[in-house]
């Protein structure tokens, strides 16, 4: 059974970011698992609110697929178009998705966890409620 969480923004909050980021580690490390980053689209990450958390030279080596770490975890980034979500088997970040992300995370059955990190609140607090997702505050984390 995989766990569910999500952290409820609107719009490009770091704050919300972090929280998202620092959860999807803890799963990872408690569990020994890799992190998935799913984005809407890898073209530009470098110039996102990702890249203002990260750095924007970590986050172009995960666009280009070199082998990146994340509190000491196997951290990767995939869009909507490059997920294959029938082999994500560690902790999926999704971040800022509406629906069509929603959709791709649904269909990761075999993830150990989830995190969802809403751009929009009212597009991820149905999902919340569909599936009892836990929602973590930015105090929590």
């Amino acid at each position: 059974m995989r766990d569910l969480f999500a952290v409820l923004a609107y719009g490009p909050d770091k704050a919300k970011l972090n929280t998202a980021l620092g959860a999807a580690a803890v799963l990872a490390e408690d569990r020994s698992l890799n992190i998935t980053l799913l984005v809407p689209a890898l073209k530009h990450c470098e110039n996102t609110v990702l890249a203002d958390v990260l750095g924007e030279k970590f986050v172009k080596n995960m666009v280009k697929g070199q082998h990146c770490t994340f509190h000491d975890r196997p951290v990767n980034i995939k869009s909507m178009q490059t997920v294959n979500p029938l082999s994500e088997r560690g902790v999926v970040l999704a971040l800022w998705g509406g629906d069509k992300m929603l959709k791709k995370v649904d269909a990761c059955r075999l993830a150990s966890a989830i995190v969802v990190l809403s751009w929009i609140e009212s597009e991820v607090e149905p999902w919340v409620q569909r599936n009892n997702a836990r929602v973590i505050d930015i105090d929590e984390a």
